[in-house]
């Protein structure tokens, strides 16, 4: 083992220790920790036979380990915990200690704005069924009568982006609208005992389903499960470590199912080749994206400071602009239909270089640490409780899409500002005045900080 791959498991194993010291983030799901756990998944399990060469040559492509790995992966590690302490010191937040004041309020029905509700509801069961079948064939119909061939779904998938007009409002339906109108309704039902409630939630659902499978993407379908999962706990009355326990067991094995049945369903594969694909999606090809974005950024195409984001190149007046993504996957493979989503590291990478990649993940950490501290300071009410459950698990994305992706269209911006003006009967409530329950300890630690 070489002195830079050492390094990288050291800050590898310290930062999570720490995180789990820190912000007890094995104890119950937060955005903080959903993020750095998925994280450690995806970039820190198989980071050390990776950075040795002793997994994932096979679907390389033929790109050499870069040298570059070990630091970059080692920094994101440590660097996230940095900035996520930087803002829990700054917020004076002690989230264990927010989480147990959160669950220990009453749930609190009917602060919901009912016109807007109803407005975007029936505009996102348009827009949804609009997506779903705005290209002919959906999914599951495609299935069906066609045989289960790479070329034959890379073709479905192409084709059903570029012929539906509904695609990109479709994909905000799926992705960020529909979960959490789908949460508060359903948590409103539960606090109110509404029929009516029920059957909205029900309905929404139903057509959530149908987004998710329309263009046979496996990712959606396992969202809206943990979703939903979660929103129904944040409901219940007390904080349970143990049914939080079972909860992390339920990530696993909804990723799992979904992954190990979807590549089954929609890949020439037996069923061990299903569940192995599916391991190799989590543990190696992340990987392989990250060491790409590291081969082709600065030996191939030089950094290009900002320009990767489609919004900054556009104000620039760059009109050649291609997404750092698929022009990684195109100097690699060859095709450019294709793309090397990785998280936020290999963009910011591509961007800045060391900088971006300590800066990023700094950043990240941070904005986690605030999105907890935001939403666990609210009243427990339908609103808030859908924020939190649909944070919590759209941060399962964040080690596997763009950051700027990751916070407009994955929501994990768009989602809170969403519920915050559009939902919610009053907008951003003062957190000391919201949860009173949770302000007090903190109160008087800071006290305490102070006489010592």
């Amino acid at each position: 083992m070489t002195f830079d791959i050492a390094m990288m498991m050291i800050a590898i194993v310290l930062s999570l220790v720490y995180m789990m010291a820190r912000f007890k983030i094995h104890r119950a799901p937060t955005v903080v920790g959903v993020t750095f756990l998925t994280l450690f998944a995806m970039h820190g399990i198989s980071a050390l036979p990776y950075a040795q060469g002793d997994v994932g040559r096979e679907l390389s492509q033929g790109v050499p380990v870069s040298p570059y790995f070990p630091a970059v992966v080692g920094l994101s590690f440590a660097f996230f915990a940095v900035g996520a302490t930087m803002m829990a010191f700054w917020l004076n937040a002690d989230l264990p200690t927010l989480q147990e004041s959160y669950y220990r309020q009453p749930l609190e029905p009917s602060r919901v704005n009912l016109p807007s509700f109803l407005l975007f509801a029936v505009v996102s069961v348009v827009l949804g069924m609009l997506f779903v079948y705005g290209a002919g064939d959906t999914g599951v119909e495609m299935l069906t009568h066609q045989s289960r061939h790479d070329a034959t779904l890379r073709e479905f998938r192409l084709n059903f982006k570029q012929a539906n007009p509904y695609w990109y409002w479709g994909m905000l339906v799926n992705s960020v609208f529909g979960p959490i109108l789908l949460v508060v309704a359903m948590v409103e039902a539960r606090a109110v005992r509404s029929v009516t409630w029920g059957a909205t939630a029900a309905v929404l659902f139903i057509v959530l389903v149908l987004t998710s499978t329309a263009n046979l993407h496996k990712a959606p379908l396992a969202l809206l499960v943990l979703t939903v999962s979660l929103g129904a706990m944040l409901s219940r009355a007390e904080l349970d470590h143990k049914r939080m326990r079972r909860f992390w067991v339920w990530i696993v094995a909804v990723v799992g199912v979904v992954g190990g049945v979807g590549y089954y369903l929609t890949y020439s594969l037996e069923a061990d080749q299903a569940w192995q694909a599916t391991l190799d999606r989590i543990f190696v090809v992340p990987q392989i994206c990250l060491d790409e974005f590291l081969f082709v950024y600065p030996k191939i195409v030089d950094f290009n400071y900002g320009r990767g984001i489609g919004l900054v190149a556009k104000m620039l007046g760059d009109s050649g602009y291609v997404a750092p993504a698929f022009m990684v996957a195109q100097i690699i493979t060859g095709d450019a239909r294709t793309s090397s989503n990785a998280f936020w590291s290999s963009e910011l990478w591509a961007a800045f270089g060391f900088v971006g990649v300590i800066a990023g993940s700094m950043f990240v950490g941070a904005l986690m640490v605030w999105l907890d501290n935001y939403c666990l300071r609210k009243r427990r009410t339908p609103t808030s409780i859908a924020t939190y459950a649909f944070l919590t698990v759209a941060c399962l994305r964040m080690p596997s899409i763009s950051l700027f992706t990751a916070l407009l269209s994955g929501g994990i911006a768009l989602g809170p500002i969403f519920t915050a003006v559009f939902l919610e009967r009053r907008f951003f409530q003062s957190d000391d005045h919201a949860n009173p329950t949770a302000a007090a300890p903190m109160k008087l630690r800071v006290h305490a900080r102070r006489g010592s």
